[in-house]
């Protein structure tokens, strides 16, 4: 059984708080160290990101938009911090991996300007790291998430086009995975 809690961002990049479609992601019911996207209010799972099975269970995660592109962010029970993005062909590609922390991941955050991230964990550091940027987007290019509707002229999604405990010593620091 897994606690790690949700994330979640607006279903498509630059939709921002006016939507009401998001993407959700949670951890797999079934494969503990994977992680499942689904689309809300359809309900139907997008993506299934399995990024290896040797860090132990999936601990915290962040969903977010760089840009156009779906990155996700997520936090193992072996201390490993990650980053991957959705590329155009619906295929996930690990872009940043550090293990600062001995101990599972408790949190994770992104930035509000989401150019890095947060971790914490029980052995008492608290790391940041770096969000990959995505590259901008080609000229006369509408990013559309691969595998939601198509919007329609009229902006509308087409649903036929579908598809331990706390340690008692102050938390160090560290940046990259580099203790400062």
């Amino acid at each position: 059984m897994n606690f790690c809690s949700f994330s979640h961002c607006p279903a498509l990049p630059g939709s921002g708080s006016e939507s009401d479609e998001i993407l959700v992601a949670v951890p797999n019911t079934l494969a503990s160290e994977a992680i499942d996207i689904f689309h809300l209010p359809s309900q139907t799972r997008q993506h299934t990101v399995k990024l290896g099975s040797k860090n132990g269970m999936v601990m915290a995660l962040a969903l977010s938009h760089q840009g156009s592109t779906l990155t996700l962010a997520a936090g193992y029970e072996n201390g490993l911090a990650l980053v991957a993005q959705l590329g155009v062909h619906g295929n996930w590609t690990v872009k940043y991996q550090a293990q600062p922390h001995s101990q599972p991941i408790l949190s994770l955050a992104i930035s509000s300007r989401k150019d890095f991230f947060l971790t914490s964990s029980a052995d008492a550091i608290i790391a940041k790291h770096p969000l990959p940027l995505s590259p901008p987007p080609l000229p006369n290019h509408h990013p559309v998430h691969p595998k939601l509707p198509a919007p329609s002229p009229s902006g509308e999604a087409d649903p036929s086009k579908s598809s331990s405990p706390p340690p008692s010593r102050p938390p160090q620091l560290q940046q990259d995975g580099i203790q400062e």
